[in-house]
């Protein structure tokens, strides 16, 4: 990136997501051709950031508060256009000891399952016909919203969407994968048979240092 910008194909750098989270001083000390840095909490400013940035503002620095859910609206999609990806929840309350992400991407937050809803709609009437259902834990999908797993009762849901012929699960979390959650697999012909679990160890001393 930095390479087509000293050749003009592009104007601006603006980094954001993890890296940018994390290394929020390093990026732009370290990578002078980097014009802004927008942390994970401030994704609902990024059209503002790039407006001011190509109005000749520099070093421009925002991270608000790590309580925001992923941006609603129409998505722009990168994957081929008979399946997309649909982000349920973010961050991470496991806080496994290796892991880094609930410091940089905060405590899980669930998307309301009527806006799941809508973006799933929308995906479907253009064109997709697999939803591949993704956070950082699947099976804490609810917790925070109504004190319990949610998960079986969204997947329900999806699979009462017209038009829409595969729903696909990945990461879901094995002390939380409950028979609830296993029925609702075993009983709807429109979720994949297919359980994207982590093995994670087992010797029973390591998963006690990894937290898990």
């Amino acid at each position: 990136m930095v390479e087509l910008k000293k050749e003009g194909v592009i104007r601006k750098i603006v980094v954001t997501g993890c890296l940018a989270e994390r290394y929020r001083d390093e990026v732009l000390s370290e990578i002078p051709e980097v014009d802004a840095v927008v942390g994970i909490g401030s994704n609902s400013d990024i059209c503002e950031v790039c407006e001011k940035v190509c109005g000749g503002e520099e070093d421009i620095k925002t991270f608000g508060e790590k309580t925001c859910l992923p941006l609603d609206g129409k998505r722009m999609l990168t994957t081929p256009s008979y399946y997309a990806y649909i982000k349920i929840g973010e961050g991470c309350s496991n806080n496994c000891t290796y892991c880094a992400i609930p410091s940089i991407r905060g405590k899980y937050r669930s998307r309301t399952p009527e806006s799941i809803l809508e973006e799933a709609k929308e995906l479907v009437d253009g064109g997709v016909k697999e939803l591949i259902v993704v956070a950082q834990d699947t099976t804490r999908y609810g917790e925070d919203l109504f004190g319990k797993c949610a998960l079986p009762a969204l997947l329900t849901s999806l699979s009462k969407i017209e038009g829409l012929e595969w729903i696909r699960v990945l990461y879901l979390y094995p002390e939380r994968l409950s028979d609830e959650i296993i029925d609702t697999f075993a009983n709807n012909d429109k979720i994949v048979k297919y359980m994207d679990i982590p093995i994670q160890h087992c010797n029973s001393d390591i998963l006690r240092r990894m937290n898990r």
